[in-house]
């Protein structure tokens, strides 16, 4: 077997790989168990190394491989037309991560109806390698937009301004003189993990930052709690002190009703009821959070004496 078809079969799980990523990226919702799911991923591997090694032409590859993503799909729980277009898109990124590996060896020419003759090495592994790295980026991408953790854009514009300049500089050390092929290898190899590295470092930095946004929520709802506490506490408080006025108004008014003193019960009646009337209700927004920050702070002041009023 040639080297550019061993390096192909060689590098041809990172393009399963890929394509996993991208499937669970557009279409989380799984059918059937891992078990059938990776044996699908087999046979997938399977018929595109046939198909490429019997049949090298372009039109026939990408219609097989649009066909066998489509089978893929349906390890997933979606309506065919949703399946259909997710594996289009699938389908048009492993296109744009190949085309642009591809612009950057100066392959061009290329007859969609012809066996092609790209037999690039460094080709080949500039597509797997931009391919993985893509699939990598639009899968976290997918997932972190589903959790709703907002990452800015500058973030991956970065991301790819990374790939595009490693690989610039890989494909610049390739036009050295005398260059093995164990050295051409070796640049390959190098390039993978600076760029695995990165996504790896990312991905614990992503993970830092998730533990530590929950962890200051909890640490805010565990604050929240105790102020509505210590003003339930304040609440039980006022309801025996006014308990304990009621009594004493049942009283006055029970011996004002003795001594036939109607006059004297209408008038402090009265005045029980503008002084209810003046009491200020708590803040009930529907914020748990805000409720209890501010109704806690209502009831220091109120304990204090503090005049407040509302616009």
């Amino acid at each position: 077997m040639p080297i550019y078809e061993a390096i192909c079969m060689l590098t041809l799980p990172f393009h399963v790989i890929a394509i996993y990523l991208l499937c669970n990226a557009f279409m989380p919702k799984k059918r059937y168990s891992g078990k059938v799911e990776v044996i699908s991923y087999i046979s997938y591997a399977t018929c595109v190394s046939i198909i490429f090694l019997l049949i090298r032409i372009p039109i026939v590859v990408l219609l097989a491989n649009i066909i066998l993503i489509f089978l893929i799909s349906f390890n997933y729980s979606y309506p065919s037309i949703t399946r259909f277009l997710n594996t289009v898109i699938v389908y048009i990124i492993l296109m744009i991560a190949e085309i642009i590996p591809l612009g950057m060896v100066g392959f061009f020419h290329i007859n969609p109806f012809q066996g092609t003759q790209f037999d690039s090495i460094v080709g080949i592994i500039l597509v797997r390698i931009v391919t993985f790295v893509m699939a990598i980026s639009v899968y976290r991408f997918m997932k972190r937009r589903k959790k709703e953790y907002r990452i800015p854009k500058l973030y991956y514009v970065i991301h790819i301004f990374i790939l595009l300049g490693t690989l610039y500089l890989f494909v610049v050390s390739l036009n050295a003189e005398n260059l093995t092929l164990l050295q051409m290898i070796m640049s390959s190899v190098i390039l993978m993990l600076v760029n695995g590295l990165i996504l790896y470092t990312d991905e614990k930095l992503y993970c830092a930052m998730v533990v530590y946004t929950q962890e200051n929520t909890l640490h805010l709802q565990a604050l929240a709690y105790e102020k509505q506490n210590e003003t339930m506490r304040q609440s039980l408080s006022i309801i025996r002190s006014l308990k304990h006025d009621m009594k004493n108004h049942l009283i006055t008014l029970k011996a004002m009703y003795e001594n036939q003193s109607l006059e004297g019960v209408h008038s402090y009646i009265s005045k029980m009821m503008e002084e209810m009337e003046g009491t200020t209700n708590t803040l009930d927004s529907g914020n748990f959070v805000v409720d209890s920050i501010v109704n806690f702070k209502l009831q220091e002041m109120r304990m204090l004496d503090v005049i407040f009023s509302s616009m």
